[in-house]
């Protein structure tokens, strides 16, 4: 009897088309759902914040406008809070000089040090008698359509996956909260590419300490952060493949997998080590597959 194909063999193959295609030439990765609006900036300063924390805590509260400002800010605009209104923490940080004596010389040096605050913004939306520009909506969204297939797949998930919001205007997995986030199914540019993106997060939630307990590091460019971006990527497309959908979005795939492996020294084995991760993290979410046989002699 002939044995069918083990899912390693689907791994290697669907691992080996995107190593083709990254050899092939790069595909300029862009983001694959219409924005609403701009980064997240100060409605009085109009400067934009800063930082990956505060950008996502941002874009993630589901507001059109992006523009925030304080509550002190608000006041002196005559402007008035609705009550029961939130606000959301930002952070940044500033550089200090402070002189210190030295020791051994009793020369006084400067030295640097780093003073982090935080403080507390609201959106503009959140405010009555507070005149804004309106953001400019984008294309009128198309229905949604879902993938059948996918949704299957979905239906595989444990109980315990990470819940997902639909809200804002990024695309994220939040260690810290134990969720994912994406924006609304019908701004995506095609029904495949919302999810890859879906598939994309979910698998970074697997890294979580409750399931498999691979995230190390969220620090952006590190190494380990780098590593993590291709377990992601790399599962997402196991799973693409597994729902039938994996021909319709490689070429964004292998794209943004190249740009990671630049970043990463241009160490292209890099991508066959995440394999092994992206390959745990599938199988938790959907399962071993068990080798079948094949009837005909």
């Amino acid at each position: 009897m002939k044995k069918a194909k083990s899912k390693k063999d689907v791994y290697e193959i669907v691992t080996q088309r995107i190593i083709d295609k990254l050899k092939a030439g790069v595909i300029p990765w862009q983001k694959k759902w219409m924005s609403k609006h701009r980064r997240p900036e100060n409605f009085v300063s109009k400067r934009k914040y800063k930082g990956i924390l505060n950008m996502m805590l941002l874009s993630s509260l589901g507001y059109d406008s992006p523009y925030f400002l304080t509550f002190n800010q608000g006041k002196k605009l005559k402007a008035k809070l609705r009550k029961g209104e939130k606000g959301c923490p930002v952070t940044f940080w500033k550089i200090l000089d402070k002189e210190e004596i030295d020791k051994d010389t009793g020369e006084k040096k400067k030295k640097k040090f780093f003073f982090l605050r935080y403080f507390t913004v609201f959106n503009v939306e959140q405010f009555d008698d507070l005149d804004y520009p309106k953001p400019v909506q984008p294309e009128e969204a198309k229905d949604f359509d879902p993938i059948k297939t996918s949704e299957e797949l979905i239906a595989r998930f444990p109980a315990d996956t990470a819940k997902i919001k639909h809200a804002g205007d990024s695309a994220f997995y939040s260690p810290l909260n134990d969720s994912i986030t994406l924006p609304k199914k019908e701004t995506f540019d095609s029904e495949q590419d919302y999810y890859n993106v879906r598939f994309h997060e979910t698998v970074h939630s697997t890294g979580h300490s409750s399931r498999l307990d691979r995230i190390k590091s969220t620090s952006f460019g590190s190494n380990e952060y780098g590593k993590e971006e291709l377990v992601a990527e790399l599962g997402a497309s196991f799973l693409c493949s597994e729902a039938g959908i994996f021909n319709s979005i490689a070429d964004n795939s292998a794209s943004y997998l190249d740009n990671w492996i630049k970043a990463l020294k241009g160490d292209s084995k890099l991508l066959t080590g995440a394999c092994s991760g992206a390959r745990k993290a599938v199988e938790w979410l959907i399962g071993k597959e068990e080798q079948e046989e094949d009837s005909k002699a």
